[in-house]
């Protein structure tokens, strides 16, 4: 929450690819060590909080250079598609995410999750180790220090009010429906219907499936005024969420986290 910001300022004026080498790298090692304390020791609730602090600074700087890198790999006339399909990759990993987890989690228990998820960081520190971005061009960083851009940045955003309208927006958007998605539905639902760990993976693909054919239908139409969508989605997300305690079944539940 409070590094986000300072990881983008880092990102105008460092290596992106060096920052996601970087930071897969770290991301790998916290997830092996997590799978070897959960496979060989008494796991405790710190070592959670532990891993959760080290998740999160890294993916403070993280998540600003993936997204510098996408567009970056592209020529600007491309950007909605690419951010469209960037999103696609993280829904479609969402989809296959709780499907390969529940499987494993029911085969062999949760430290076989935890040494998967540290191979697939692996395999993207090999994909960036092989990315070339000598040939891209960028505009020329003024000279000041990181506070001072940071600065700027922020009174940018509040003196121009269609973009600062739309960002309050979208944060009120994430703040409001990713917690809710993500945290709340997953306890509701494993405790309303007593969810196993593989019923639990089919039932979260769902929702993700939903997520994923939306930033495809972004990838595939290109609308002009993309932003317009949420005028739509906001209320849609507000009515599938209020129906979603009057399901009966787990399934019923997981079509209308989709539509949501």
């Amino acid at each position: 929450l409070f590094l986000i910001l300072h990881g983008g300022v880092i990102v105008d004026r460092a290596d992106v690819r060096r920052i996601l080498l970087i930071t897969k790298f770290v991301l790998a090692v916290a997830a092996i060590v997590l799978a070897c304390v959960v496979q060989f020791e008494h796991v405790q609730l710190w070592h959670f909080i532990v891993y959760a602090i080290i998740e999160g600074i890294t993916v403070s700087f993280d998540q600003p250079a993936y997204m510098a890198l996408t567009t970056r790999l592209v020529p600007r006339a491309d950007f909605q598609q690419a951010l469209a399909m960037n999103s696609m990759n993280f829904h479609t990993a969402r989809l296959l995410g709780p499907l390969v987890a529940g499987v494993l989690m029911a085969w062999s228990g949760p430290s076989l999750v935890f040494f998967f998820d540290a191979f697939t960081f692996s395999m993207l520190f090999c994909v960036l180790w092989t990315i070339n971005l000598s040939g891209g061009s960028r505009p020329a960083i003024k000279p000041q220090s990181e506070v001072e851009a940071l600065k700027e940045g922020l009174l940018y955003l509040w003196r121009h009010p269609t973009l600062r309208y739309r960002i309050l927006q979208l944060i009120v958007a994430i703040t409001l429906i990713f917690p809710l998605m993500m945290v709340v539905f997953r306890a509701y639902m494993k405790s309303k219907f007593h969810l196993l760990a593989d019923e639990f993976g089919f039932v979260f693909a769902v929702p993700a499936l939903g997520s994923m054919i939306g930033a495809l239908s972004f990838a595939v139409l290109k609308p002009v005024k993309p932003l317009k969508a949420l005028r739509y989605g906001l209320p849609g997300v507000a009515v599938f969420v209020a129906l979603i305690p009057l399901a009966n079944t787990a399934e019923l539940a997981a079509i209308l986290m989709g539509f949501a």
